[in-house]
């Protein structure tokens, strides 16, 4: 559309071909359409505000926004002394790395 910033053909483009797709990983980390595609809606207002700043796959971006907002929401669900036990737990003990075995095949630590 004439008068429109560039971006938004490209937007438009990106979400013809992997809205769906999107959709879906959303309802799968909610468990619900209806909060999927709200979590998926926040998701794209913040894509949209920060295209321009995006460098690589935009998908990603969008991924690591879903996940980190029901992340948040699931804590919220939680009573504030457990939600602080959990944030806490990862911040002062972040989980170990790697490790290689001898015939050169990487298994995590559990």
């Amino acid at each position: 559309m004439p008068g429109e910033p560039p971006h938004v053909a490209e937007m438009e483009s990106f979400l013809a071909e992997r809205g769906e797709k999107l959709l879906r990983t959303a309802i799968f980390l909610t468990r619900s359409r209806n909060t999927g595609e709200d979590l998926l809606q926040a998701a794209l207002e913040r894509l949209f505000r920060n295209w321009r700043k995006i460098h690589g796959d935009p998908e990603g971006y969008l991924r690591r926004i879903d996940l980190r907002d029901q992340l948040v929401r699931l804590l919220l669900q939680l009573p504030p002394r457990q939600r602080t036990a959990i944030v806490l737990g990862h911040i002062a003990w972040p989980a170990p790395a790697p490790r290689t075995q001898r015939d050169g095949t990487v298994r995590p630590i559990v």
